[in-house]
């Protein structure tokens, strides 16, 4: 058997795939064969996160000492009507510094805001002001830039999300299901 660890949410149209090779021998009666190779391959999507939910993606991701650049997104998964959502980012100053954000496309903000509170947590607002339905689906809210601090050492650092909130069309909260943190292991 074999653990998958990490493995991030994907959708029907983006899919994971397990592929299997084994050799056999064929024998038939007084008749022997070579031995004859088999590859199987399962594709599979995953939905470990039900929403709605905030997550980190990737949820997993290694950095080589080599580069310095480390990029995440903040996703919405699952949500319907949203509107409007806010959270607090904290990162571990340590091994990276906050560097800026970049505008999705996920979620077509109109407002987006994001506020150092302290040198490893940021405050992000953002909201549609043009889409009077909101957004329904999963998808990219912000994407986080950071550089690596290169006196780094091999560790894991994590990436969270706290004070989570998602409003609808209507202003009223949509209550979050879960909330998942990014690993980045450092090399």
């Amino acid at each position: 058997s074999k653990l998958l660890d990490n493995l991030d949410d994907t959708s029907p149209d983006l899919l994971h795939e397990f592929i299997v090779k084994g050799i056999y021998n064929t024998d038939i009666g007084d008749y022997l064969s070579d031995d004859k190779e088999s590859q199987d391959t399962l594709s599979f999507w995953i939905d470990a996160i039900p929403g709605p939910s905030f997550r980190v993606a990737p949820l997993y991701q290694e950095v080589e000492s080599l580069v310095d650049e480390i990029s995440v997104e903040v996703i919405a998964e699952e949500v319907e009507s949203l509107r409007y959502f806010e959270c607090t980012i904290e990162f571990e100053i340590e091994y990276m510094n906050y560097t800026g954000y970049t505008k999705t496309e996920g979620f077509d903000t109109d407002v987006l805001f994001v506020d150092s509170l302290t040198n490893n947590t940021m405050h992000v607002t953002g909201g549609m002001l043009s889409n009077g339905s909101g957004y329904t689906g999963s998808g990219s809210l912000i994407k986080l830039s950071f550089n690596k601090i290169n006196n780094s050492p091999q560790d894991t650092a994590t990436i969270s999300i706290s004070n989570a909130v998602f409003y609808d069309t209507n202003g009223d909260s949509i209550s979050v299901n879960q909330i998942k943190e990014g690993l980045v292991v450092i090399q």
